[in-house]
């Protein structure tokens, strides 16, 4: 299922889960999938997508599409509040401005206070400003003719919050950093946070997308032009506590392009197929710079950092399917990819305070703010080539039950680690396996899906976090996860639906030996380096990766007086939880089973000009951690939101 290695990861390191908006592949996201604005659908890939979508895409890709410009006019205001003083405005409006073009423009504005409260200085935490502003043409000169041009501007503002998992003291100490604090449920019940600066980012995305489409009598031929253009600046107090231990900062720059043509064959054969060239190329900069104030016999230390990665990727694939007869068909596809990377770096580390270093390589007396560590400059290059196939078979049983069985391989490329440029990693493949069925029953009013699959990961990419306070990606070695989906949707009656879904996972590492820090280690100092151990995690759970989830969901809508009346309520349940690779012996990275019950309300009128909403998430307020990493071998948690209410209204012209 989409999951997968790495996550966001390191800063110059791919996501497993492809995202493309519109069709454009998109290497650095910072959209949170709650603040997408007039958008017409959301798919989701599962697996290695080896052929259409397949770059860097091992765990699966997630494919989003605007809505297009029509000739139709149509105009909508919004407007939302919920608990914690969040805000959501905006407008939307559609027409013609001549008989082949058509324009469409979106704005939105998000204000959301945050729902913790930073103990050490008051402020809020959690929150984020949010601004979408897109504007699409289209343009049709003939009916076999068609572009779509898209610009697009994001900005993001936000304060997010993290929690220290241990207790943090000053001077004499902490006890085993792997052993949880005391307080923690009663600081996450209380939404209390302590970090001796507001963490906060800024991120602005600029987005350009041509889209062209020729349809000729044979065949189609489809173009995907995309420019994006991302600038981040983040600051984070990574000790968490009201001390000056640790803080980072990293001002990141992206710039994109990519160019994609497709040949789609229109025939009403038993033959159909795919062919295409895909080409992308990315620069991106990072200056970053980490405080550690008890480093370097007290001095402390400001290392800086400042990287480049270019990056360029070409592609060919083709997918074609054959009818063998009416009822079975065969897919074969392939994707031979080919990148490369160039990474340079210059590194620098000052002292923070005045003072002398009484011996060992950097013995000597050093003034404030003097470069006492210059690093050699680093530039490396690196190539990756792969072919990724994959098989389908399908099986057309009867008129209501379809049957599938698929094979196919996915690819993600290596890179650099910015504060490690000499520990490089290599590139994490998959061959994923894939069983199922879908059907329908009762006049369709039921509908039955399910599968099985089975994935094997070699040299897994992972995100390691050591005890220099250097965070970067490794090859763990050899992984598989296997397991079962079952899809349900149930039409009572006319006016009621009930839906879930049910999906176990097993997934482990069966041979990897990963860097790690003791899960026992005594009292140390605060601020001090721990020590590391390498650990053999062969038959550790891969992380994030819950035994059971499931959902359960009742719609029921139907005319009541002049309106329409609509009930929702979905019930959400999740597994425990490893977040770590490592150190599984303990409790301190397991995220516990949780359930959530979300409830909405919406009134409407019939003829889709209006409508009225009332919801809450998480009625029940469940708290727990919904993340856990290290930062120099300290543990650091993200807390999950608390029940919300609120109230959505849309009015349409």
């Amino acid at each position: 299922g989409i999951g997968g290695s790495t996550g966001s990861a390191a800063f110059m390191s791919d996501a497993p889960v492809a995202s493309y908006v519109d069709g454009v592949y998109v290497a650095r996201t910072v959209i949170p999938t709650t603040n997408l604005q007039d958008v017409e659908s959301i798919q989701v890939l599962r697996g290695p997508q080896g052929t259409l979508y397949g770059r860097n895409s091992t765990a699966g890709a997630v494919l989003l599409t605007t809505k297009r410009a029509h000739q139709e006019f149509e105009a909508e205001v919004f407007a939302g509040y919920a608990r914690f003083d969040e805000i959501n405005v905006g407008a939307i409006v559609n027409g013609a401005l001549t008989d082949t073009l058509s324009a469409r423009a979106v704005i939105a504005y998000s204000d959301k206070a945050g729902f913790g409260i930073n103990t050490n200085d008051g402020s809020n935490v959690n929150g984020s400003q949010d601004l979408t502003a897109r504007l699409s043409l289209n343009f049709e000169p003939s009916d076999e003719l068609s572009f779509d041009l898209i610009a697009e501007l994001y900005h993001r503002k936000a304060q997010p919050g993290l929690i220290a998992l241990s207790t943090i003291e000053a001077g004499a100490g902490t006890t085993n950093p792997y052993v949880l604090r005391p307080d923690l449920d009663q600081v996450i019940a209380d939404r209390e946070y302590s970090a001796l600066e507001a963490n906060r980012s800024d991120s602005k995305t600029y987005a350009v997308t041509l889209l062209g489409a020729w349809d000729l009598d044979a065949v189609s031929i489809h173009s995907i032009t995309g420019y994006r253009n991302l600038d981040f600046q983040g600051a984070q107090d990574t000790d968490n506590t009201p001390l000056f231990l640790f803080r980072n900062e990293a001002p990141i720059q992206s710039k994109q392009f990519s160019q994609e043509l497709r040949l789609e064959s229109n025939n009403d054969g038993p033959f159909s197929w795919i062919l295409g060239g895909f080409y992308f190329a990315e620069t991106m900069n990072i200056s970053a710079r980490v405080r550690l104030a008890r480093s370097l016999a007290g001095l402390g230390v400001d290392a800086n950092v400042v990287s480049e990665q270019k990056t360029n990727a070409v592609a060919i694939f083709g997918d074609g399917t054959y009818e063998l007869t009416e009822k079975l068909s065969l897919t074969l596809g392939w994707r031979y990819s080919y990148e490369q990377k160039t990474f340079n770096t210059d590194r620098f580390d000052r002292t923070i305070t005045a003072g002398t270093v009484p011996g060992g390589p950097f013995a000597g007396t050093y003034a404030a703010g003097e470069i006492w560590r210059d690093a050699p400059f680093f530039e490396s290059q690196a190539s990756y080539k792969d072919f990724s196939p994959r098989a389908v078979l399908d099986f057309q049983a009867s008129e209501d039950v379809f049957l599938y069985a698929s094979y196919s391989q996915g690819f993600k490329s290596g890179g650099f680690n910015t504060f490690t440029p000499n520990d490089g990693f290599g590139p994490e493949s998959i061959t994923a396996y894939e069983i199922g069925f879908k059907s329908e029953m009762m006049d369709n009013r039921v509908r039955l899906n399910g599968a099985a699959f089975y994935n094997k990961y070699s040299d897994l990419q992972i995100r390691s976090s050591d005890s220099a306070f250097n965070t970067r990606i490794l090859n763990a070695g050899v992984a598989r996860a296997q397991g079962a989906e079952l899809e349900l949707s149930f039409a009572v009656t006319e006016h009621l639906t009930i839906s879930g879904n049910v999906a176990y996972l097993d997934a482990e590492f069966t041979n990897a030996v990963i860097r790690a820090v003791p899960s026992t280690i005594g009292v140390v100092s605060a601020g001090q380096r721990l020590g590391e151990i390498s650990q053999d995690v062969s038959g550790n759970k891969l992380p994030r990766s819950p035994e059971w989830q499931s959902y359960l969901n009742v719609s029921y809508e139907r005319p009541v007086g002049s309106v329409i009346m609509g009930l929702n309520a979905t019930y959400k349940y999740q597994d425990d939880v490893f977040y770590l690779e490592t150190n599984q012996d303990v409790n301190t990275f397991v995220g516990e089973a949780w359930s959530e019950i979300d409830l909405r309300l919406e009134i409407s009128d019939p003829d889709d000009m209006w409508e009225v909403a009332i919801y809450g998430q998480n009625v029940t307020n469940n708290r727990r951690l919904s993340f856990a990493a290290t930062f120099g071998g300290f543990p650091t948690g993200v807390v999950s939101e608390p029940a919300k209410w609120g109230i959505e209204t849309v009015f349409r012209f």
